[in-house]
């Protein structure tokens, strides 16, 4: 996790924001992780997800 976290970090992403958001998901899909976790990664998110989810950062 801590790695996972790190990495959000240091791409510019306001974790708190991103955890919020992925257990938000999570929780819609039955408590399961989303099907489609390249939305997820810093590196594979859409140019304007990464913009919604640097607000805080």
């Amino acid at each position: 996790m801590y790695s996972a976290v790190q990495t959000l970090a240091l791409n510019g992403i306001d974790v708190r924001g991103w955890l919020q958001e992925y257990l938000g998901a999570c929780a819609a899909n039955g408590g399961r992780a989303p099907p489609d976790l390249s939305q997820w990664l810093p590196w594979s998110m859409s140019p304007q997800r990464r913009r919604t989810l640097m607000g805080n950062a």
